[in-house]
Formats: structure tokens, sequence, C-alpha cells
């Protein structure tokens, strides 16, 4: 009795750790982002070059004035969540000083694989 009652605890104790180690904790993802600005002008696409300039991990992949699209490429987000990355643009246009209505075209994110070309 006391054999069966070790072996449960030990195998008690064993499950959570083989069940935390199948979780990829800290995954990271890229993100393309597709925006539509209203009134996009040249202060506005200098005042969004300006902040993303300071960013490591974001560059602009496109934008045209006269149409107001933006295309925002992330490359290292620690989260997949596309509502979590909604945040982060419009933290960022905000910071750059955009005034106008943003719409989100396309949100793409894709969990990042090692040594993935």
């Amino acid at each position: 009795m006391h054999k069966l009652l070790f072996s449960l605890l030990i195998l008690a104790l064993l499950v959570p750790k083989a069940s935390a180690q199948d979780d990829s904790p800290g995954a990271i993802t890229d993100a393309l982002v597709t925006v539509h600005i209203d009134g996009l002008d040249d202060a506005g696409w200098a005042g969004i070059s300006a902040r993303i300039g300071r960013e490591t991990d974001v560059n602009l992949e496109y934008g045209c004035v006269r149409s107001g699209i933006v295309v925002l490429h992330f490359s290292a987000l620690r989260t997949s969540d596309k509502a979590d990355v909604i945040a982060v643009v419009k933290r960022l246009l905000h910071e750059a000083g955009i005034k106008g209505a943003v719409e989100f075209l396309d949100v793409h994110v894709e969990e990042k694989a090692g040594n993935k070309c």
C-alpha cells in the first residue's frame, strides 16, 4: 500500500512538469499591418516616419500620402493577438501626432519559426 501511494505521489509531481514543457513561452511573432489614415498629409507622414524610426523592430514597408495608406511591419512582437497589435499601432500613431481617423484594412500576425527564410 505504501509503495502505491509513493508511486502516485511521484507521478503527481511529474505530470505538471511534463505539461509545462509543452508550452512555448514568449513566442515571437511577425505582424504586417495595413491602415488607412484620413487626412494624412506631409506633416503626418513626417511624424510617423520619425516615430517609427525610433523603434528597432518596426519598419515602414509602404506609405502613400495621397491615398493615406500606410503598411507597418513588426518583426519581434511578444503577442499573437490581433487586438494587441492594433493597440500597439494606435499608440504609435497617437505618439506620431496623427489626428485623423485610422481604419485597419488588414492585420496579419504570424508566429516566427526557427531558421525560417
